[in-house]
């Protein structure tokens, strides 16, 4: 078995940017659907890194709740907004307001 050259984390992140929330099958019936996509970060040869990445990446995975969200995040800002607008969607009289608001949510991801 040869040697290890190369290390990388590979997970998925949300798509939040307006072509994906305007595709079609991304809001359905039941709220929207969301899309993920494959994102390859490079990991130096540190082992003791890759241990506690390793680690935490096992933490995320078990937990039974999202870790909370970096200061700053731009796609956790705006997937916790879209999740605030939808549970508000469940209400009828506010479907106006909230159609309002998600398209500014994605006019403001195209500026």
């Amino acid at each position: 078995m040869g040697e290890v050259s190369e290390l990388a984390l590979v997970c998925t992140e949300p798509c939040t940017d307006a072509d994906s929330a305007a595709a079609k099958g991304s809001v359905r019936d039941d709220g929207f659907a969301l899309g993920f996509k494959a994102v390859v970060h490079p990991v130096r040869k540190n082992a003791k890194q890759v241990y506690r990445l390793a680690e935490r990446a096992q933490e995320i995975w078990s937990s039974k709740t999202v870790p909370e969200p970096r200061d700053g995040c731009k796609d956790c800002q705006q997937l916790d907004r879209l999740v605030e607008l939808e549970q508000r969607a469940r209400s009828c009289s506010e479907i106006p307001a909230v159609a309002e608001e998600a398209d500014a949510v994605v006019d403001a991801d195209r500026s």
